[in-house]
């Protein structure tokens, strides 16, 4: 356009300016030739004018142009220039509005090139999040084929339920509402209907239900599922997950809790529950009773059979009080082969007697007896009644089991001992012993005394010395050994006193022997100690620090160890036996050993029980029991040691026997160290 305005223009303006010079010629032209038409008539006459005229027509041919050149600029400026501004101007307006334009153009083609860019990366992540979707599905399709979970869908208009499980080789399941409802557990029926059937009690979009779902329709045997639903309009949806181990396990975490995992009796914490509960109700006029029914000598059983056969025996005896005691409110397992019996009693005189009777009649041929072993089974009895609101449950749970263990201490058995104030008098008293005797060792408070065994009353020869245990504590006094040892083998330090007396003893003979007098000594030696596997090695060690010979100590074991442990004891005793030690039976006749045990043990000498003796002056068969007790002894080449005598008469019937040594406060009551 531009090219076009400026062409036609120069045109314009050429044209008009060679018009204005042609009529300026021509005017000229004609002025001369007029001019010089006079001058030709006239030539030599008007020379001067010529010159004058041709001056004066120059000089108008000079304005003529002058002004032709005026108006042509005038003109010029008018129609050319001032255009030719007007469009100067005009385009330079036009080429800002274009520079603008231009502006604007580049700023939209950067904007393009920016959202470009944009969709170029929009583009990108959506590429991306394509192929993260896809592996997400392709994951997802895996765990569902690898997944354990069951996938069902319930439209509730045609009422279908469809079941699929995509990681096991079945087919779709297609049932109704009622089919499946059917194969749900009783007792969990309600709680599933009330959820999808008819009468929907639901408002959530998402909710879950723990049910179960039998297995082949059988009543009984059912498996685990939390049911995961999704409410959409007419649909259900969801996953159904298998839960069958957890919640067998959470069953069996909340069982125990409340049971014993070996018996599956109630335990002693659900028992504290039930009494507290039951005390607590100020409503309960009813009187009850807590009965601990327990086996006496638990731990030496565990010690001596192992904990497989006790537990077996203790599910037996679990097993027996169960029949016997059904019409009971609960029986619970404590510890240690003891059971507490729960149960209303109005006649305290008659609670559970006849109960007791069938039971220790059971007890006989039920409990404790297998193949090749023959459990020596003895069972106590303790109990307290309660009244309303007199007792705490944790008092309640402690009177009976001190009533118990009174009856244990006492050999009370076959018959109830009901709680007292005296018991728990005495059940502080032995707390108290227990408390002291731990630090009896230590705080020097242990001491021996030693008993003459001699052959005859008068002139008689010492045999021996038996070491007697004896404790006297600043703050108790004098406690008897009847107290403290049997305590000591129950709280496990009965080793550490029978290392001890092993000490004192054998310095005590060295002692002697540097006073130039050779004696033995018997130590009693408790079946926990022979237990020991190096209780032997430590006696062996302590002879020989002191230079001593083996034959001046001798090992006295308890008739009860040998019935109850012979088995496990045996291997002991024989090594004894083999490291020149002399083995004792102590206390014979109150335990329950056989001649058969009699005569596999290594045993030396039998020492009559006091009972016996004590008995011999006024009971013929006491008496005829003693002397048989010795003829046997000395046909198996055993001596015989009657321990308590006392009196003349005992010493003379004793000696009528053949009894072969004596120990008692007849000849010499046991004696400090110092005046042996």
């Amino acid at each position: 356009m531009n090219k076009r305005l400026n062409v036609s223009l120069s045109t314009k303006i050429w044209i008009r300016t060679m018009g204005l010079i042609v009529i300026a010629l021509a005017i000229t032209i004609v002025l001369i030739f007029v001019q010089l038409s006079r001058y030709v008539n006239n030539p030599i006459e008007k020379t001067d004018d010529l010159l004058f005229d041709m001056m004066m027509g120059l000089s108008v041919v000079v304005l003529i142009i002058l002004g032709i050149s005026t108006i042509a600029v005038k003109w010029f400026i008018s129609d050319v220039i001032k255009p030719i501004n007007k469009t100067v101007d005009d385009m330079r307006l036009h080429a800002q509005e274009l520079e603008e334009a231009n502006i604007e153009i580049q700023a939209l083609y950067e904007e393009m090139l920016a959202s470009e860019e944009m969709l170029q990366y929009n583009y990108h992540e959506l590429d991306r999040y394509k192929k993260a979707l896809e592996e997400e599905k392709e994951n997802y399709r895996k765990i569902l084929i690898a997944s354990n979970e069951v996938y069902w869908q319930y439209d509730v208009r045609s009422n279908e339920i469809t079941i699929t499980n995509f990681g096991k080789d079945m087919k779709r399941i297609t049932s109704t509402f009622e089919e499946f409802l059917h194969k749900v557990y009783p007792e969990d029926r309600p709680r599933f209907e009330a959820l999808f059937g008819t009468n929907r009690a639901y408002q959530a979009t998402v909710f879950e239900l723990k049910v179960r779902l039998l297995i082949d329709n059988a009543e009984a045997v059912y498996h685990w599922y939390q049911i995961l639903t999704i409410h959409e309009g007419e649909f259900l949806f969801g996953s159904m997950t298998d839960i069958h181990q957890e919640m067998i396990s959470r069953e069996r975490i909340e069982f125990y809790a409340f049971h014993d995992p070996v018996l599956g009796l109630y335990n002693m914490d659900f028992l504290n529950e039930i009494v507290k509960n039951t005390l607590s109700n100020t409503e309960n006029q009813e009187t009850y009773v807590l009965m601990v029914i327990g086996v006496v000598g638990y731990s030496r059983l565990l010690n001596a059979y192992g904990k497989n056969i006790t537990d077996i025996m203790a599910f037996q005896l679990s097993a027996e009080i169960s029949t016997y005691f059904a019409d009971s409110q609960y029986i619970a397992t404590l510890h240690s082969g003891r059971f507490a019996i729960w149960m209303k009693c109005d006649e305290l005189s008659r609670c559970a007697s006849d109960k007791i009777m069938k039971l220790e009649q059971a007890l006989k041929t039920n409990v404790g007896r297998f193949s090749n072993i023959e459990i020596p089974l003895n069972i106590a009895y303790g109990a307290t009644y309660v009244g309303q609101g007199s007792h705490d449950s944790t008092s309640v749970i402690l009177e009976a089991e001190t009533a118990f263990e009174f009856a244990v201490t006492k050999g009370i058995h076959h018959e109830i001992k009901w709680y007292d104030e005296s018991l728990r008098i005495a059940k502080e008293r032995t707390l108290n012993i227990e408390q002291h005797l731990i630090k009896a060792i230590e705080k020097d408070e242990l001491y021996l005394a030693y008993q003459p065994l001699l052959d005859s009353l008068h002139d008689g020869q010492v045999y021996g010395y038996e070491a007697l245990l004896r404790w006297k504590s600043p703050e108790l006094g004098f406690v008897s050994p009847n107290e403290f040892i049997p305590l000591a083998e129950d709280i496990d330090i009965i080793n550490s006193l029978g290392r001890f007396v092993i000490d004192e003893t054998v310095k005590f003979i060295a002692s002697k022997r540097d006073e130039g007098k050779i004696i033995t000594v018997s130590i009693n030696a408790s079946y926990k100690e022979l237990l020991q596997s190096d209780y032997i090695d430590y006696l062996v060690n302590s002879i020989s620090k002191h230079a001593l010979s083996v034959n001046q100590i001798h090992i006295e074991i308890t008739e009860t160890t040998i019935s109850e442990y012979l088995d496990i004891v045996l291997e002991s005793l024989n090594r004894l036996t083999e490291n020149g030690f002399e083995v004792h039976m102590d206390d014979f006749g109150t335990g329950y050993s056989s001649l058969y045990q009699l005569g596999k043990m290594p045993i030396k000498v039998l020492k009559i029980d006091k009972s016996f003796v004590w008995a011999i002056e006024t009971d013929p068969k006491m008496r005829a029991l003693t002397k048989l007790i010795i003829d046997i002894s000395h046909r198996l080449d055993m001596k015989i040691i009657a321990e308590g005598v006392e009196t003349q008469m005992q010493y003379s019937l004793l000696s009528e026997m053949g009894c072969d040594y004596y120990q008692g406060y007849l000849f010499s009551k046991p004696l400090q160290a110092s005046e042996v």
